[in-house]
């Protein structure tokens, strides 16, 4: 089933300061502002008293930084069509799974391998997975996805963390639980996608699969999550959503 997309996109302003050699009074710097990655072209503020923004070398350097974050979001893979997994129904304990993938060129996960899982999450992530549809692109790009199945409880546990490395793609080390939100009373999985900067930190959120009173808990959840860093990176996060049973008088 193929699902609207909604985009949450945060506020902060983050700066990028680049020294020069040529053109430029010593110690004088050139910021780039910016909001995110997905707000266009940078805008130039002025990083000290004097500087010449005006420099030839300022301005191409510029624009070779701003051409290198566009690259690299192209090549980001967005995921279309994701069916949800059947969660176990009888577990008393969450548990999460993280998978690592390629996309091929017809955009189907390929070489799927479990980073980290309980048994009785694997299959059921690993059966969502199969028919889950991204944008086509050349070559194979790696992504991964988490899969955090929630206990039939409403507050949520610690935070996890995984002591996790891989240079294929940006992998979770700090999970935040979303609990249940008091006032909903559905169930289901919500999937998003996370877009991550080179620090792991969540800079947007794509809501591939959406769960009336759900997706709102997931989605400020995941902003708290921290990914693996190395460049501008994306996963897929599914949290499974049980009703809460509450303990007889």
């Amino acid at each position: 089933m193929r699902c609207r997309r909604r985009t949450f996109f945060p506020t902060p302003v983050y700066r990028r300061r680049f020294p020069f050699q040529e053109d430029l009074s010593e110690g004088s710097l050139l910021v780039i502002e910016f909001e995110s990655f997905h707000h266009g072209f940078p805008e130039f503020d002025k990083g000290d008293e004097g500087s010449d923004h005006s420099s030839p070398l300022a301005v191409y350097m510029a624009i070779l930084f701003t051409m290198s974050v566009i690259l690299g979001l192209m090549l980001l893979q967005q995921l279309e069509i994701a069916s949800p997994p059947h969660a176990p129904m009888d577990t008393v304990a969450s548990g999460i799974v993280i998978l690592e993938g390629a996309v091929n060129p017809q955009g189907r996960l390929t070489d799927t391998r479990v980073i980290h899982g309980m048994p009785p999450f694997i299959q059921p992530s690993l059966q969502a997975v199969k028919d889950w549809t991204f944008a086509p692109v050349q070559g194979s790009p790696h992504v991964s996805v988490t899969f955090f199945y929630r206990a039939r409880n409403i507050f949520p546990d610690s935070p996890y963390e995984f002591n996790l490395r891989n240079p294929s793609c940006a992998l979770p080390i700090h999970v935040v639980n979303p609990g249940y939100p008091i006032n909903a009373i559905g169930e289901g999985s919500v999937i998003l996608q996370v877009h991550t900067n080179p620090q792991g930190v969540v800079e947007g959120v794509d809501v591939i699969r959406s769960v009336p009173s759900l997706t709102e808990a997931a989605v400020q959840a995941v902003r708290r999550w921290t990914f693996t860093g190395d460049g501008p990176a994306t996963g897929v996060v599914v949290i499974s959503f049980l009703r809460p049973v509450l303990p007889k008088p």
